[in-house]
């Protein structure tokens, strides 16, 4: 009774744009804040398993919880992970791939110094967390 509660509030439009927002301002902030280009941020991420593309990757995930809140509409939600026989396996890999990175985003987030810096990407791993979770909603 009270996992379907939790997943009713995650899924709700309130809660999704919240994490939408969450998700866009935190993943833009640390993208700001590592000054590096596209493809140093890309070998930083394989060489030295850093979590920098994954900031990429919440801009548009957080994007599209932001319009789900805003609208309350799924057609945007459809968009990225579509309509077809395969979507229940793809919704269940997004679901698990949001909550191992934003586990392995929180616990990279201990090695760093800056405190804002910190906030930002503990808020950004708990918003990829959420953001699996809310996957089981749709």
């Amino acid at each position: 009774m009270a996992e379907t509660k939790l997943l009713k509030l995650l899924g709700n439009r309130v809660t999704s744009g919240l994490l939408g927002l969450s998700l866009l301002i935190s993943s833009i902030y640390l993208i700001i804040s590592i000054k590096v280009n596209f493809y140093d941020l890309l070998y930083e991420t394989f060489v030295y398993f850093n979590p920098y593309f994954l900031y990429v990757i919440g801009i548009p995930l957080g994007i599209e919880r932001l319009m789900y809140g805003i609208t309350g509409n799924k057609r945007f939600s459809d968009f990225f992970f579509g309509r077809t026989e395969f979507t229940a396996m793809y919704l269940y890999f997004l679901s698990l791939f949001g909550i191992i990175m934003g586990i392995f985003i929180v616990i990279y987030s201990i090695a760093l110094t800056g405190t804002l810096v910190r906030t930002m990407d503990i808020i950004d791993g708990v918003s990829f967390i959420i953001f699996g979770v809310s996957l089981i909603a749709l």
